[in-house]
């Protein structure tokens, strides 16, 4: 009986890990040539797929108001030779085998799609007409380790204010790597549910004029004047949009400072959110 107990318990746990939201960000427009610019993908969120014990893939994700944009960074086609993939459950039905509704896509030698079924390869091609991929594995002299995904909210059939099924992964047709272990490629019950950020607008962005950041650059500490507003939330990430510091419940403060003194000289991107509205600004470590 302590064991059935025991296993029920890790069951809940399973499952609630598996259904954690990913929020996508709302970011600029992306420039989808391959070269997966740090600066351009700055207000993107990250996860990490695990390719073997010493290797690691960096997953950039946002969106753009229009298009899903994905970036696969670091350890493709070296040392394992991984392809990356991106499932979509548009209507987040979370059915236990591939449904209609449920896309792949696919980027190796060329780029592939299927709505309905995983693995269809017959309909591959270099250019897409209705999603675009760079580079493509192959091309010659050239090691692709880095690969740029942009797929249209519309080829999805998708809205802002959808809820999806969503899977990053790898594939090198032997094994698969989940940015989530507990996931399976055919099984989208087992895909993350995602949601999309609303847009923000130069107006939205004008609630947060009032804060002022000084000194920037800086080469040890960052001062912020919140000037009454009510921020919930400040996030400092890295180039790779990674996490390194947050702060939160500033309701209350009018100022604050933050020591980058024993960070890497960088660029940096500082956060600030209020309710579904959020602030980006640059910061620069010397």
């Amino acid at each position: 009986m302590r064991s059935l107990i025991i296993t029920f318990f890790i069951l809940i746990l399973v499952k609630a890990v598996s259904s954690q939201s990913l929020r996508i960000p709302f970011g600029s427009n992306v420039v989808n040539d391959g070269i997966v610019n740090q600066t351009e993908w700055a207000d993107a969120d990250t996860v990490l797929i695990q390719s073997s014990p010493s290797h690691t893939t960096s997953v950039l994700y946002k969106h753009d108001g229009l298009n899903l944009n994905v970036a696969f960074v670091g350890n493709l086609q070296t040392p394992s030779f991984y392809f990356p993939e991106v499932n979509v459950d548009p209507m987040h039905d979370q059915a236990t085998s591939f449904q209609q509704d449920d896309w792949w896509f696919h980027v190796s030698a060329t780029d592939c799609e299927s709505q309905g079924s995983y693995g269809n390869y017959s309909n591959c091609q270099s250019i897409r007409p209705n999603w675009l991929a760079n580079p493509n594995f192959g091309t010659a002299g050239q090691t692709v380790n880095k690969v740029e995904i942009s797929i249209p909210l519309q080829t999805l059939g998708l809205s802002l204010t959808d809820t999806i099924g969503l899977l990053f992964f790898l594939n090198n047709f032997q094994n698969f790597r989940y940015h989530q272990s507990t996931a399976n490629h055919l099984d989208p019950s087992s895909w993350t549910s995602a949601y999309f950020e609303p847009v923000i607008t130069s107006l939205e962005q004008n609630d947060f004029e009032s804060i002022r950041l000084w000194p920037n650059p800086t080469d040890q500490k960052l001062n912020i004047d919140l000037i009454g507003n009510r921020i919930e939330e400040l996030i400092l990430r890295n180039l790779g949009g990674e996490i390194v510091l947050s702060y939160s419940n500033l309701e209350l403060m009018n100022q604050m400072e933050i020591d980058l003194s024993s960070f890497p000289s960088s660029i940096y991107f500082l956060e600030m959110r209020l309710a579904d509205k959020i602030y980006r600004k640059k910061i620069i470590r010397n």
